[in-house]
């Protein structure tokens, strides 16, 4: 009885599946980075808001708060929009809007070229309101 060699059959099914699962690899890696970014930028922007309606006294302190909470390099725009109310209860309100940008390069290859400027935008953006009570007195 003769045996048979598979022993080049193996090389070859490996040349052909490796390629394709490092590729696939490094989608999920690029997702995954993606997702972190996007999760750490959320944090930051919403702190940054949170910080902003406490002390809406300047756009540069909410920020830097941004730029603080954040691992990566966001670009940030902040807007206060502060109101008087005719309420007798409510003294006035504070609406503080943050914004933050990053420019995400994908490492798997080709992905980049399906987005403009070969770059993916992470956006993100988040306000908050806080009413500012009067004191009544009895």
């Amino acid at each position: 009885m003769k045996l048979i060699r598979h022993r080049g059959q193996s090389l070859v099914e490996t040349a052909l599946v490796l390629p394709l699962f490092v590729l696939i690899m490094a989608f999920v890696t690029d997702i995954s980075r993606a997702v972190y970014i996007y999760s750490n930028m959320t944090h930051a922007v919403r702190e940054a808001a949170r910080f902003g309606s406490v002390d809406c006294s300047s756009t540069t302190k909410i920020i830097n708060r941004v730029h603080e909470m954040s691992t990566f390099p966001v670009s940030a725009q902040a807007d206060c929009d502060t109101t008087d109310s005719d309420d007798i209860e409510v003294q006035g309100s504070c609406t503080v809007t943050v914004k933050a940008d990053y420019n995400f390069k994908a490492a798997t290859p080709f992905i980049d070229k399906l987005f403009p400027n070969n770059v993916i935008l992470i956006h993100v953006e988040s306000e908050m309101h806080q009413e500012f009570m009067r004191c009544l007195e009895d």
